[in-house]
Formats: C-alpha cells, sequence, structure tokens
C-alpha cells in the first residue's frame, strides 16, 4: 500500500494553495510568476525599507532643525529683553540729557542776569548823587542785596524780613550780596 503522504501530497499543496489565493496551477510558467512576483515584493520590500530609512534621517532632521528652533527663539528673546533694557536706558539718558539742558539754559539765564546786576551795582556806585537808601527802613544808607529781578533796594537786615523785591514784588529766588566801595 502506498504512503499517504506522498498520494495527498500534490492535493494538500494544491488546498493550501488555494488557501492563499494563488489560483493558478503548479507548471513552470507558474513558477516563473512567482520568482517574478517575490523579487519584485523584495525589490518593494527593499524600497520600503529605504524609503523608511529617509524617513528616519528627516524625522531626525527635523528634531534637530526643531531644537535649533527653540535656541534661536530663546536667543531671540533674550536679544528682546536686552533691546528693552536698551531702550530704557537710552530713555533715561534722553530724559538725563533734557533736565540737564533746561538747568543749564536756566543757569545761563541766571548768570546772565547776575552779570548784569553786578555791572549795574558797578554804575550805581560810580554815580555820586544817587541815593543809597534802604527801600524798607530807609535808614541804611548802603544798598547791598541785589535780587532775582535785578533790583539794588534793601540793606542786610531788611534782607531776612522779605520774601519779594520791595520795588517790583517779584518772588525772590535768589540773593546776591553787594558790596559797593
Amino acid at each position: 500500500m502506498a504512503d499517504i503522504s506522498t498520494t495527498m501530497a500534490p492535493r494538500l499543496i494544491e488546498l493550501k494553495a488555494d488557501k492563499l489565493f494563488f489560483p493558478f496551477e503548479t507548471d513552470i510558467t507558474s513558477n516563473y510568476n512567482m520568482d517574478r512576483l517575490v523579487q519584485e515584493t523584495e525589490a518593494n520590500v527593499s524600497g520600503l525599507l529605504k524609503n523608511i530609512g529617509e524617513l528616519s534621517n528627516l524625522a531626525k532632521s527635523a528634531k534637530d532643525y526643531r531644537d535649533q528652533l527653540g535656541a534661536t527663539l530663546e536667543q531671540l528673546s533674550r536679544l528682546r529683553t536686552e533691546k528693552d533694557q536698551l531702550q530704557s536706558i537710552i530713555d533715561f539718558k534722553e530724559k538725563t540729557f533734557i533736565v540737564m539742558r533746561n538747568n543749564s539754559i536756566r543757569l545761563n539765564a541766571e548768570l546772565e542776569n547776575t552779570k548784569k546786576l553786578l555791572e549795574e551795582a558797578k554804575a550805581a556806585a560810580r554815580e555820586p548823587n544817587r541815593s543809597l537808601e534802604c527801600a524798607v527802613c530807609i535808614e541804611e544808607k548802603m544798598w547791598r542785596m541785589a535780587y532775582n529781578c535785578g533790583h539794588l533796594t534793601v540793606c542786610p537786615d531788611c534782607d531776612s524780613q522779605i520774601n519779594v523785591c520791595p520795588v517790583c514784588r517779584a518772588p525772590i529766588t535768589m540773593r546776591l550780596k553787594v558790596i559797593l566801595p
């Protein structure tokens, strides 16, 4: 009697082939087609593996670019903070410059006024007919105090008692002691 495994083997292969959806017969053409299909499948798998490798490289490059972008954004943030700090310093220095310029203008005006007062005092000292009496007490015979308005009007005793010029009523912001010969 024949062994069942040898007589049934072709049929089992056919059944297995049917279950694997290979609808062609086992002949030379189908073997060639199978070899060609295997080669194409291997080529497709090889191409897919290559594509997977390229995708992996792209993913790594994307991660590197993302890291570089994060570092660049951090640097940009630091630069913006530095810019804001520098702008604050510039604003402060501009305000300081404006205040200093205004103070310089005011001080130059006061200096010119003081020079004018000094010239007037010198001119008054040269005029012998001019009265040198204090405008407040009328007892002191010498003018000794000049004010920011330019008037030489009072003696030192009366000067400590007034806050406005007795001649023009301007507030006194500066006092200048004038010594006449």
